[in-house]
């Protein structure tokens, strides 16, 4: 489902960070012309974290509007951060 905000997947862990309490959250970014190769090639070995077709997922994006099923479940989103904050 989604929520009230639209968050980049950066922005995303830096939630989670700041949920457990980590000041900073130390990211590497790859290039990703290097990545979509490198990921066809890894992704058959047992354990590898990521497939193509989830890079392909993540590279498109994933944002909704959440007027319709908020009204079809009668419930008010509530926001990613502080979900997680509860959460954790």
């Amino acid at each position: 489902l989604g929520g009230k905000n639209s968050y980049s997947y950066d922005e995303i862990i830096d939630i989670f960070g700041k949920a457990l309490g980590k000041g900073k959250v130390s990211k590497l970014h790859h290039p990703l012309a290097l990545m979509k190769p490198a990921v066809k090639i890894l992704q058959n070995i047992p354990q590898f974290p990521i497939a193509s077709d989830q890079l392909a997922m993540l590279l498109e994006g994933n944002v909704c509007d959440p007027t319709e099923w908020a009204g079809t479940f009668d419930i008010e989103p509530e926001d990613f951060a502080e979900g997680v904050k509860k959460a954790i």
